[in-house]
């Protein structure tokens, strides 16, 4: 079924699309987008934007450390990697964009998206449903440019959701600790 649906996804589109979905998946537009957002809250909305740019960078520590170091390079570096689906079914589906070759499982991009995406609509209410849809359509277009299974994506969209919860959990009970010392 995986595997199906990647090759729907690449089929879907072909040619149109191509385009926008390899710019939506570039890192470096990620990470422009990511610091453009964080910056304009900071700007507009000086102290929420630096707690919600501080709880950014805590999920994304959280991301590093569970999803790169432990799940990709300790835990699951002990099994056979997932062949990103552009190099498992070469006659089946195209690339489209960077062709990374690492494990496609699980999705970094999916990962450290979602955990942005979860912190700023935790933070910024107005923007959970803009940013959960740029989210699903990041996740698409990494099927769609032949990198990832869905499975991948979904993987990395929840292990993402969970690193904005922890961090925004870390970052309340901060401020709870914060208050107390104060109170006293």
């Amino acid at each position: 079924m995986d595997r199906t649906i990647a090759v729907f996804l690449n089929h879907l589109g072909r040619g149109v699309i191509d385009g926008f979905t390899e710019i939506v998946c570039e890192v470096p537009v990620l990470v422009a987008l990511w610091i453009i957002l964080l910056a304009l809250a900071i700007r507009l909305d000086p102290e929420n934007g630096r707690r919600a740019a501080l709880t950014v960078i805590v999920a994304l520590l959280v991301h590093a450390l569970v999803s790169e170091a432990l799940l990709k390079h300790l835990i699951l570096a002990e099994f056979p990697k997932r062949m990103r689906p552009y190099l498992a079914h070469k006659d089946l589906i195209e690339p489209i964009g960077f062709p990374f070759t690492d494990s496609s499982f699980p999705s970094s991009h999916a990962a450290s998206t979602a955990a942005i995406v979860t912190v700023l609509g935790a933070s910024y209410r107005r923007f959970a449903a803009v940013g959960a849809a740029f989210a699903a359509v990041m996740c698409l277009s990494r099927v769609h440019n032949g990198m990832h299974y869905p499975t991948d994506v979904l993987t990395g969209a929840l292990l993402g959701l969970g690193y904005g919860a922890v961090a925004l959990f870390w970052m309340a009970r901060r401020e709870r600790a914060a208050q107390l010392v104060a109170s006293k």
